[in-house]
């Protein structure tokens, strides 16, 4: 998650287009399929398995939100 964390700080404008290119890029760099980082990360910021597609929940909570419940599972992770 962090490396994901990292990347959606950089991404400009956070819009669908540019949030998925940063999930889909960092799953690619971490030698991980993009579907499990996909699905992970819906987890985080839903507290659900399904949800509305997750680049739309991605930029409807903004930045700062998704950051944030981004960091609560990791932090729940490495505690």
């Amino acid at each position: 998650m962090d490396a994901l964390m990292r990347s959606l700080r950089e991404v400009v404008p956070f819009d669908e287009q540019h949030v998925e290119a940063a999930v889909r890029r960092t799953a690619e760099q971490q030698d991980i399929k993009a579907a499990s980082l996909i699905h992970a990360t819906r987890v985080a910021v839903t507290g659900r398995t399904a949800s509305p597609g997750i680049f739309e929940v991605l930029v409807l909570l903004g930045r700062e939100r998704t950051l944030q419940r981004l960091e609560q599972l990791s932090s729940f992770l490495t505690a």
